[in-house]
């Protein structure tokens, strides 16, 4: 964000994750999208209505891949059975094997739903926010390492220094599944925190007819299946048509190999927001007491 500030016209199309759209577009940097200008052919319902792409109704931003925060584990230490709920972290076996990856969002979205804030994980109370603060406390003499970047985690999980990661999903498992690594992922039945790719076009960009021709082109079911394995990290396609192009390995760790299966993984997670209630400074605070020690 501070780039795109620093820098309004040097960019036609700009990738984000959509919470901070609630943050760009009322601040005047983007260009409004007609809805009619682009395909949501193969778009599940919520994925093409994509409520934190809107501001005041008007959509910004086009999902392109979205994927799981959940739990990210390795299989020869965990058993799927045991990591189908978030409570398997207080399991006696794990304690020091425990990784946490350095992102308030997503790490404190799964967190908030295995406190009980099963509803809207980033909208709750201050009695809400306290039983998240009380879990995080209990947690935190549990972690082994503190990973600053998915690369860390990655490392953590290939060397067997953690056996478990929240927040982790078929973006970590893919890597490594790659690798020959005895890795899975699962959404536990707390449920789990959806993670989004959007794109927007702010609204300086130089090119903006050109700009809608590349998001038009990112969502035909070649340009998604070529996103899904794009090189950085793994990610499941919103249009349900790319799943048969994939190969059958990457459905395997995307675990979809069907619409119905894409479209019933979607309704396991919750979308990633901003803090609703409190300032985001708030929880950003309590993570950075949770990581020092100080909760």
């Amino acid at each position: 964000m501070a780039i795109f500030a620093a820098q309004p016209r040097e960019f036609d199309i700009v990738i984000v994750d959509p919470e901070f759209i609630q943050r760009l577009a009322p601040a005047g940097r983007l260009r409004a999208i007609d809805p009619e200008s682009v395909s949501w052919e193969g778009y599940p319902p919520v994925l093409r209505d994509c409520a934190p792409c809107r501001v005041d109704g008007q959509l910004y931003g086009v999902p392109l891949r979205f994927g799981s925060n959940g739990l990210v584990f390795d299989t020869t230490r965990v058993s799927r059975q045991e990591a189908s709920t978030y409570s398997v972290l207080w399991s006696r076996n794990l304690r020091g094997r425990i990784g946490i990856w350095d992102w308030y969002l997503p790490s404190m979205g799964v967190l908030s739903l295995a406190a009980g804030n099963s509803v809207e994980p980033y909208r709750i109370d201050a009695r809400g926010l306290d039983s998240l603060t009380a879990l995080l406390r209990s947690l935190r003499s549990r972690v082994k390492s503190i990973h600053a970047t998915p690369r860390d985690m990655l490392a953590s999980l290939q060397t067997g220094d953690t056996w478990i990661v929240p927040a982790g999903g078929e973006w970590v498992a893919g890597l490594l599944r790659a690798q020959g690594r005895p890795v899975d992922w699962v959404v536990p039945r707390e449920g789990g925190i959806m993670w989004m790719e959007t794109a927007l076009i702010p609204r300086d960009s130089p090119q903006p007819d050109l700009a809608m021709r590349f998001i038009r082109w990112a969502q035909t079911p070649e340009a998604q299946a070529l996103l899904a394995v794009r090189r950085a990290y793994y990610g499941d396609p919103c249009n349900t048509n790319a799943i048969p192009l994939l190969p059958r390995n990457v459905r395997d760790v995307l675990h979809v190999h069907s619409d119905s299966e894409l479209v019933r993984l979607v309704g396991s997670l919750h979308t990633r927001e901003l803090p609703q209630l409190q300032d985001p400074a708030v929880w950003q605070g309590i993570w950075e007491r949770f990581k020092a020690d100080h909760l």
